[in-house]
């Protein structure tokens, strides 16, 4: 491994490493690493050399800049996949809380403390978001819907717009 270091206008560093001395030196474009090691199994050691050219062409940032907008794109499409699947499930429990409506309220209460004292660590299911739940499937009876809103919208904008809907208050 090639050391750089942060601050490019020294000509000379010196690190302390694990079993040795290492020095390392600028060199035009190239970074030049001599470490002392000493190897454990035979009781030798010497001097290591090795060298790397310094990653600052414009090739490199094109690489850069692409594996960023990679990880980039690749959240925002993790971030839609997990808000999908969860507009899905909470449809889901909320179709469950319809279909059980005669319960009473008792019931969404008693669902939201079992949920939550089997799951401490998962958000989203307090009783307040258990009607909101109700709420969703009642007004999105469609699963069609459903899977076309979650595409496009977060569960916090999803109960904005429940608060605007008439029909069950939450």
């Amino acid at each position: 491994m090639i050391l750089s270091p942060g601050n490019h206008h020294k000509e000379l560093l010196d690190f302390r490493i694990r079993g040795g001395d290492v020095v390392v030196r600028k060199y035009h474009r190239f970074w030049i690493r001599a470490e002392l090691y000493c190897s454990e199994n035979r009781g030798r050691g010497g001097l290591r050399f090795s060298m790397d050219r310094e990653l600052r062409s414009s090739e490199y940032t094109d690489v850069l800049i692409r594996i960023k907008e990679d990880i980039r794109n690749a959240r925002v499409r993790a971030f839609s996949a997990v808000n999908r699947e969860l507009m899905e499930l909470y449809w889901q429990v909320g179709q469950v809380i319809l279909a059980k409506s005669a319960w009473g309220s008792g019931f969404v209460e008693r669902l939201s403390k079992d949920i939550r004292y089997e799951f401490p660590d998962l958000k989203g299911f307090s009783v307040r978001n258990l009607w909101y739940m109700r709420k969703f499937a009642e007004e999105f009876p469609d699963a069609e819907i459903v899977q076309t809103l979650s595409a496009e919208i977060s569960w916090s904008h999803t109960t904005m717009l429940l608060d605007k809907v008439t029909g069950v208050p939450v």
